[in-house]
């Protein structure tokens, strides 16, 4: 799920831009036919350099690393993809998937790229560049100022100001300048060079006064922009920024699509001067605003530097340059050979720990991370807790009863793992396992892995699906009194775990086990279990916390839930009741499911392959559940997003007005049917309904949409609203998406959150609105909503579950 959120400000420019190709001139200037103002006598620019990446890094720059900037950015920045050779900077970008932090939620993009800052912030006067922006379709190579609320000037928080040199990669014989005064942009203005800006340098720049701005090309000014009541300028000093990057799908109609990252194109840049007051800001590195400002802190572990012990005659280990080589020959799958090193101290007020690792065999490789501790819990003293994994070729499970988070590495993949772990059992050793880890493997493994770039980190950790994990009040399956059809599964207790198992069991015979939670539930809003499918064949297991009080057709209190660890999925119905969770074969994971407490929840339902209307199949299997505890925390689902009450809007019940000649409406069981044939993409046809009452007061707007058509589909929701904002009525400001095969976005310029969504796909969207502009008309959109679609379109879009909140 990617958020809108944006770091800097190109990730609005492309917003602004994607739904409408025209560029124009914000400030309504008299131009003359080759596109220069009428008033262009400012005189050459002067500044001085403040870098010279001819000699090499600055010290007055460094290379982003670690955050993304928003949904229609495809990268996250990596000081890997900012390199210094042949007398230049050079910004790149590598065909590498990465995760990064936005609004405290992990996603996952398909590209690391380059990105570099000055140290220092400058305000009022010269700027200069010496760059060769890169000529491939779908890139943006970029020189600019800008700062925003996510830094601070004497701790007072910055507002958004920006001026801009832009180049699309797909036509680099055309420069863009832009600028925004507090978030507000829409000045964009295109200069023809006359030239190809990528085949050679080329000097780039700005003068930015208190009553005008004027951009320079190779010392000549070329366009003018000046102060008026309607049009003001940027004020706030912003730091000097360079990037490089591709855009995702959203923004494939402004930059062109981006393919194949291996062709290495780079933007190019020599030298940046600057004539302006500089100022120190309170850090000298900007954290990410999207990443919790706790997982910034970091305290670097030297793998190379680290005393190892263990089975030192079992592996060999070369260091070099930072890196901590592993090689083994022959080495037995089951014999748990390891190395390992004291972290006592570095780990006592940490709860995560970071590194990355290389698979430099042959062939596919397990590692396994231990953070042990002083204290056993279960059958082991490896106090991880949970874990994720980054990056292509590689998963990752963290097993919290037999201890340790185990990585499988694909050969020639590289990967980053975090293990987040639990402090309160006074971690002491960091143990590695390599190919020798797992029981039942009695294979001999031959290979070599790289370790390097490795923290501990001061953070509430975070599983594999975005969840601070929270222990509460335990739950003992194997003491509780089951009830339910006993006579169709077999209870075994051990270890702590409650085994069910079962033969030729009918899908939809609903057969279940259960027990009492009323008091151990109540004040609480979470139940998280460990479940394991020993069985051979894939199972779905579903979990109801039953209540007093039925909603919609079902007693089951459930709100959503949420799945940590590889090999399964989750969802929840919020109508007919229940958590179901699909777990492969051999698959072990955690469910953590979120419930309304207002509801009095009484009784915790388990149906084991029985609980699916349509399977009229025979099923045997074994299940295991552990760990089970009921928590106060709030509950967060697949896609991070806390699951809140509000108020119903039944779509089949409310008047629709629109293009009614264009959709076919059918209504079923609280559905909305929208059907449609050769319905012209740009045609913005539409159903929409007064939804002026039930908005009011509120902030979000969520609803279920499926998509049963034979092809992917758009979807756009306006939130309509009286005051008109840039160039729309819509209030939307963000929208989420809950669930897999979506993407969504928000243009807050031309309006809406337009939703792009595979066929056979199910997910949840919610909208966040600004309410103080009057919302009045609810709209929807199918197929028909992008101005640069001539194609027609067939399809069936299905709307539930849809409230304010």
């Amino acid at each position: 799920m990617r958020r809108t959120k944006k770091l800097l400000s190109i990730a609005a420019l492309v917003l602004s831009l994607v739904m409408s190709l025209a560029l124009f001139a914000g400030c309504g200037y008299t131009k003359k036919s080759n596109g220069k103002t009428d008033n262009l006598d400012d005189a050459t620019l002067d500044a001085e350099k403040i870098a010279d990446f001819t000699l090499g890094e600055s010290e007055n720059v460094f290379a982003s690393d670690g955050w993304a900037n928003g949904s229609v950015f495809n990268v996250v920045w990596s000081k890997d993809n900012v390199t210094y050779s042949d007398g230049a900077m050079h910004l790149g970008i590598t065909e590498q998937a990465a995760a990064a932090y936005l609004d405290d939620e992990l996603v996952e993009f398909d590209y690391t790229a380059g990105e570099a800052r000055t140290t220092m912030h400058y305000g009022f006067g010269d700027y200069a560049v010496s760059m060769k922006p890169a000529k491939k379709a779908g890139t943006a190579s970029t020189f600019f100022v800008c700062t925003g609320n996510y830094e601070t000037v004497d701790e007072v928080p910055n507002e958004h100001d920006e001026i801009d040199i832009e180049f699309l990669g797909k036509d680099t014989t055309k420069v863009q300048f832009n600028y925004f005064v507090n978030g507000k942009g829409g000045n964009e203005y295109m200069y023809d060079l006359g030239f190809d800006a990528s085949e050679q340098y080329h000097e780039y720049g700005f003068r930015w006064a208190e009553d005008h701005i004027v951009w320079f090309v190779d010392g000549e000014p070329v366009y003018r922009v000046d102060k008026t009541k309607k049009y003001p300028m940027p004020t706030h000093p912003g730091r000097i920024l360079m990037n490089y990057w591709c855009g995702t799908q959203q923004a494939e109609g402004w930059m062109g699509k981006f393919t194949d990252a291996s062709t290495g194109e780079t933007a190019d840049y020599q030298w940046i001067k600057v004539a302006a007051e500089a100022s120190q800001v309170d850090q000298d590195i900007p954290s990410d605003p999207d990443v919790p400002t706790d997982e910034l802190t970091f305290t670097a572990f030297d793998m190379a530097n680290a005393t190892w012990s263990g089975n030192l005659d079992v592996y060999t280990l070369n260091k070099s340059s930072g890196e901590l080589e592993v090689g083994y020959t022959n080495l037995a799958g089951n014999s748990y050979a390891n190395i390992n090193t004291e972290v006592g101290n570095i780990a006592a007020d940490k709860d995560a720990f970071k590194v990355t690792l290389q698979n430099k065999g042959a062939e596919q490789a397990n590692v396994r991370i231990d953070i042990d501790s002083s204290q056993k819990v279960n059958n082991t003293n490896a106090c991880n807790v949970s874990s994720r994994v980054e990056g292509e070729g590689a998963t990752a499970y963290t097993d919290t009863d037999w201890g340790g988070t185990t990585v499988t590495l694909d050969a020639g993949a590289t990967a980053t793992v975090t293990v987040y772990f639990d402090n309160t059992r006074t971690p002491t050793t960091l143990i590695l396992y390599f190919d020798s880890c797992k029981y039942d493997d009695v294979k001999t493994h031959t290979g070599k892995i790289v370790l390097s770039d490795a923290y501990f980190g001061a953070k509430a950790g975070q599983g594999q699906g975005g969840q601070t994990e929270q222990q509460g009040t335990p739950l003992d399956l194997t003491a509780v009194t089951m009830s339910g059809n006993l006579d169709v599964y077999t209870l075994n207790k051990s270890g702590g775990e409650l085994e069910a198992t079962y033969t030729n069991l009918e899908g939809n015979s609903y057969a279940n086990i259960n027990t009492d939670v009323a008091s151990v539930a109540a004040g609480k809003t979470t139940f998280t279990v460990t479940i394991e499918n020993k069985g051979s064949q894939t199972a779905t297991v579903r979990i109801d916390i039953n209540s007093q009080q039925q909603v919609n057709n079902t007693y089951a209190a459930n709100t959503d839930a949420k799945v940590e660890g590889n090999g399964a999925t989750v969802y929840t119905d919020t109508n007919w009741g229940g958590s179901i969770i699909t777990i492969n074969a051999g698959a072990k994971i955690t469910v953590t499911v979120t419930y309304d407490n207002t509801r009095t929840p009484t009784l915790l339902f388990f149906y084991f392959d029985s609980c699916l209307s349509n399977d009229g199949a025979a099923h045997t299997g074994k299940i295991v559940l552990s760990n089970a505890y009921f928590g106060a925390g709030a509950g967060q689902g697949q896609g991070g997003q806390i699951e809140q009450q509000g108020t119903p809007v039944d779509l089949t019940a409310v008047t629709m007005s629109g293009n009614l000649d264009v959709y076919t409406l059918n209504k079923s069981g609280g559905e909305l049917e929208a059907t449609y044939t050769n319905l012209e993409g740009n045609s913005y046809a539409n159903i929409n309904t007064d939804v002026a009452s039930v908005a009011a007061g509120k902030t979000t707007f969520t609803v279920t949409i499926e998509n049963k058509g034979s092809q992917t589909a758009t979807v756009r929701i306006d939130i309509n609203s009286q005051q008109q904002v840039n160039n729309t009525y819509a209030a939307n400001t963000d929208a989420k998406v809950e669930g897999n095969g979506a993407t969504v976005y928000t243009d807050t310029n031309w309006g809406g959150s337009i939703i792009t969504i595979n066929a056979g796909a199910k997910i949840t969207v919610t909208v966040t609105y600004d309410n103080t502009r009057t919302p009045t008309l609810l709209f929807f959109y199918f197929d028909s909503c992008l101005s640069n679609d001539g194609a027609a379109h067939t399809g069936r879009i299905v709307l539930s579950n849809a409230k304010f909140n």
